[in-house]
């Protein structure tokens, strides 16, 4: 009897120890029948007539889902106005399903925006500065990637960018459930510059204009910006800048502009005098900056103009008499 009643316990304390996996509770019965020799002298109600006595425990089933995701960027620095990508590796370590998941991810905090998003499950709903992918559940075991296509904008410090992973089935461990990727900003200002004259022939001696139009086209302000102009066979007469401080000689100039914000520029025309020479005038006018400029091709401007000599010829005529006799 004493070898049947410890059979009993070890059957019941195994059956306690099962893992509960995805169930919401665990029903353990444990049942005692006493051989035909031996009567139940003290039967329970749930006791059979014949003294089988069953007993059971139910106790509620936690489910339980450890949720983890990793962020990695494909640059080490966002350069303003460039695209890049992010791809976010999501998965549940289980044991549990993990229900009503919600992975979102601000781009707006990090200064970028959102040009393209690819989940591998899950609805996906996105804006220009945020991205939200739901899932209605995720096995234990199971997982996948949503990889984001973004424009760094201009500003300043680093690019650090955050997502996070939430769902409605416990996690015992939230700290893996948030990843923050953090690369370097760096600047991009497109400089531009146009120059044209007013003739397309300067004579030897005259005076003609040249308007030069130079503006930032961004995405970044422009740090410590200069234009310079050198007036080759040509001699300044006189110059006029919108903006900046403007230094001056005979035969070249130079416009200190400092700081220039996106989207702002300015004008400088020049007064010149054509110089003696030979072949075309040819001037350049060019803007330069200590901020990165992604298309430099177009920090230079040149005008060619013809050059028509110019000779003033003189002829003067005396006569030895005022009055001449006839032979």
């Amino acid at each position: 009897m004493l070898a049947l009643l410890a059979w009993l316990f070890l059957s019941a304390l195994f059956f306690a120890s099962v893992p509960a996996l995805a169930q919401t509770s665990v029903t353990n019965v444990a049942t005692i029948t006493p051989p035909a020799s031996v009567v139940n002298s003290n039967p329970s109600p749930s006791c059979t007539l014949a003294g089988v006595c069953p007993a059971q425990d139910t106790d509620t089933v936690i489910t339980s889902a450890d949720l983890g995701l990793t962020k990695s960027a494909s640059v080490t620095a966002g350069t303003a106005g460039s695209t890049f990508t992010y791809v976010i590796a999501f998965g549940n370590s289980g044991p549990s399903t993990a229900q009503s998941l919600t992975l979102t991810d601000s781009l707006s905090a990090a200064g970028l925006t959102l040009v393209g998003a690819v989940a591998s499950s899950g609805t996906l709903s996105t804006s220009t500065s945020n991205v939200t992918l739901t899932l209605a559940s995720l096995a234990s075991g199971a997982g996948g990637t949503l990889t984001l296509t973004v424009v760094a904008t201009s500003g300043t410090g680093s690019i650090t960018n955050v997502a996070s992973i939430t769902s409605t089935t416990f996690d015992p461990n939230t700290v893996n459930n948030t990843s923050t990727s953090t690369i370097s900003r760096v600047s991009s200002a497109d400089l531009r510059i146009t120059k044209t004259a007013s003739v397309s022939a300067g004579t030897v001696g005259q005076t003609f204009s040249y308007v030069i139009t130079f503006g930032n086209a961004g995405p970044s302000a422009a740090a410590n910006v200069t234009l310079t102009d050198a007036l080759v066979g040509l001699t300044l007469v006189s110059a006029t800048n919108s903006v900046g401080t403007l230094q001056t000689s005979s035969a070249a100039l130079t416009v200190t502009l400092g700081s220039l914000a996106s989207g702002a520029g300015g004008t400088l025309t020049l007064t010149v005098q054509v110089s003696t020479g030979s072949g075309s005038i040819t001037n350049a006018a060019a803007l330069t900056s200590t901020t990165p400029d992604p298309t430099p091709g177009n920090n230079t401007s040149t005008t060619v103009t013809s050059r028509i000599d110019s000779a003033d010829l003189r002829i003067t005529k005396t006569a030895s008499v005022s009055a001449g006799t006839v032979g």
